[in-house]
């Protein structure tokens, strides 16, 4: 029954709540406030199952549910905030190589991380669980200054004209501004007039 209700609940908080999370989030300091909202939300989550050992019944299950609750708000807001970073502080000339290496150590992290974090859960308990909230601390206090050296890379890097570029055209795409398909009738030409014919 848990598991179900755990299922339903990280079910129905994916679909409906990223937009929400994402929402407030449309640039690099809203995106480094939901990176600290996630980072919150992760370590309240670690605390919430270093107490969940010593519970019995109901209270482990309603612990056990806040917790994946906690973890799932803190996974949506580190995902709306990760957009904007890619977003805002990459060299638009860049994207695939950029995106490639973010996938890269994406996968790398997915590797390690649950090693390290079931290691030090498992085997050193409620020092542990700190640690692992710590972790999370620095990592959310170093990206900060991470985040004012990519900014200062871009601005010494890459033209001012690229980035005016790359955010009218996110801009655009924000304000759903629809172009059309490609046409091999070119528009810039005259309009034909259907009373008179084909143009010859």
């Amino acid at each position: 029954m848990l598991l179900a209700f755990l299922f339903g609940t990280n079910t129905v908080m994916c679909i409906f709540l990223p937009m929400v999370a994402a929402r407030g989030v449309h640039g690099v300091p809203t995106a480094l406030r939901a990176v600290r909202v996630s980072s919150t939300f992760f370590v309240i989550s670690c605390v919430i199952t270093l107490a969940t050992h010593d519970t019995v019944g109901w209270v482990t299950i309603a612990l056990v549910w806040l917790g994946h609750v906690t973890v799932t708000g803190a996974e949506l807001y580190l995902s709306a905030a990760s957009w904007t970073f890619e977003a805002e502080l990459m060299d638009p000339r860049q994207r695939g190589a950029y995106q490639g290496a973010a996938g890269l150590s994406s996968t790398l992290g997915k590797v390690w991380a649950p090693a390290v974090f079931t290691f030090l859960a498992m085997n050193w308990g409620a020092t542990g669980w700190l640690l692992i909230a710590g972790v999370i601390v620095v990592a959310t206090i170093g990206v900060h200054p991470s985040s004012r050296m990519a900014r200062r890379f871009l601005e010494h890097h890459v033209p001012a004209d690229v980035l005016a570029d790359a955010r009218a055209s996110s801009a655009d795409a924000e304000d759903g501004i629809a172009v059309g398909p490609p046409s091999l009738i070119d528009t810039d030409g005259p309009v034909p007039d259907p009373a008179s014919g084909p143009l010859r």
